[in-house]
């Protein structure tokens, strides 16, 4: 009787609990889809920033809305298992080069890794 006691209150309380963890899930992925496909290189990878350092300065990350170029990069790599800092790097140089075509495969590339970074930070 006790066990099925214990089992009403712990299902409900699990299940609110992975509910709320997919919700944040989504709402952190959806920074990263948000940014509009059909815009230029500089800025698709203008968004994308804004899009990331708008989510770090509402965590009380002031520091990180300051990086630019490769420290930028760097600080995207940093406490994050296995970063991929040749798929990011874009976002570091590829503002300050016009004319830096970027395929769409590419484009997919660096989506995936900031999806990574995203779930990883818990943006």
């Amino acid at each position: 009787m006790v066990l099925l006691v214990l089992l009403l209150i712990a299902l409900p309380l699990l299940w609110l609990g992975l509910r709320r963890r997919y919700r944040q899930r989504m709402r952190a992925q959806r920074i990263i889809w948000e940014v509009p496909d059909n815009l230029s290189d500089q800025a698709w990878l203008a968004a994308l920033n804004t899009q990331l350092k708008r989510q770090l300065k509402s965590r009380g990350e002031q520091d990180a809305t300051r990086l630019f170029g490769p420290e930028w990069v760097d600080y995207l790599c940093q406490g994050y298992p296995k970063p991929r800092p040749d798929l990011l790097r874009p976002l570091g140089t590829g503002l300050y080069q016009p004319g830096n075509d970027m395929s769409s495969g590419e484009r997919l590339a660096l989506q995936r890794e900031l999806l990574r970074w995203v779930r990883h930070n818990h943006v």
